[in-house]
């Protein structure tokens, strides 16, 4: 077993602790994740984080896909609910709009503009390019997937 990487009380989920909390964490850190990975990152069982993942499932905190790799039996591959990711706290917003307002005090209400402009159209741009060719019924999957990546809940 791999070992545990250390956490700080901050980044703990409202409400949970423990290794429950971690697994929370690791999921908000890097997902999707499989059980096994789970388990190397937080250096405990396999048997042991399949039990705080069916645990944290049951709450309705994560959400698992299964894959198919080949022969045998499917990947599961875990990543946080809606509800999981509502445990964290949203500070960057108020980091942001402070950042805006700074903008707009120091150089102008067009340059935060500007700044938002370039931003929505490099998004608008990786959209392009990973909606190129899908079909129309993978569309919005594949806007969602961008869209969480980029720490949206879509």
């Amino acid at each position: 077993m791999g070992a545990a990487l250390p956490l700080a009380d901050s980044e703990f989920p409202l409400g949970h602790k423990g290794q429950r909390a971690a697994v929370l964490v690791q999921l908000k850190r890097s997902q999707p994740l499989t059980a096994k990975e789970l388990a190397s990152r937080l250096g405990v069982s396999l048997n042991a984080a399949r039990h705080h993942l069916k645990e944290l499932e049951v709450e309705g905190l994560i959400r698992y896909d299964r894959s198919h790799r080949g022969v045998g039996a499917p990947a599961f591959s875990y990543r946080l609910s809606p509800s999981g990711e509502a445990l964290f706290p949203r500070r960057y917003q108020e980091t942001l709009t402070s950042l805006l307002d700074q903008i707009v005090e120091r150089e102008g209400r067009d340059a935060a503009v500007g700044l938002l402009e370039t931003h929505l159209g490099q998004l608008a741009e990786r959209l392009k390019a990973e909606l190129t060719g899908l079909p129309p019924e993978e569309r919005l999957a594949a806007v969602a997937r961008v869209r969480i990546e980029h720490g949206y809940m879509a």
